[in-house]
């Protein structure tokens, strides 16, 4: 009897070790362009979210907790673009935290003051809502992710 081909075991290992370096290449690129905006440049030291006091813990929990959903609920092999620059976008922010104390905001966009992890939290949210509310009018992204990671092997 044959497996039932998923993307994930039509890929193989090398699909999901792609999918890892992206998410590390996007945590160092955003660590490092906070790192040259707080000497170099100007910026926002953000310590709460939406001016409320959440201890780290509480958020790290919340950060865990969206991780885990995303690959219970199969969004990192069904949307793997949204779903990398969620958990890029939420571990990028925390790890700041955690290294500077604050995060640094240094993108004046018209609605907020923001920075480039929160830019892909936003555009990750987006895009996974188009795809989950407007399949027909979406697969081209899915079926573009997943014969360009074809193509990588």
């Amino acid at each position: 009897m044959a497996k039932k081909q998923t993307p994930s075991n039509r890929l193989g290992s090398n699909w999901l070790m792609n999918q890892l370096n992206i998410i590390i290449f996007l945590l160092g690129f955003n660590l490092l362009m906070s790192l040259i905006v707080r000497n170099f440049g100007s910026f926002v030291i953000n310590q709460d979210i939406f001016h409320l006091k959440i201890d780290l813990w509480l958020i790290t929990l919340f950060a865990l907790t969206a991780t885990i959903m995303v690959f219970v609920l199969n969004l990192f092999r069904d949307y793997p673009v949204s779903s990398i620059l969620i958990i890029t976008g939420i571990w990028s922010n925390i790890v700041e935290k955690l290294i500077f104390g604050g995060v640094a905001d240094y993108l004046n966009i018209y609605v907020a003051l923001s920075n480039l992890a929160d830019l892909q939290i936003w555009i990750g949210l987006i895009g996974l809502n188009l795809q989950i509310w407007f399949p027909k009018q979406m697969k081209y992204l899915q079926k573009f992710t997943i014969s360009q990671a074809q193509n990588n092997l």
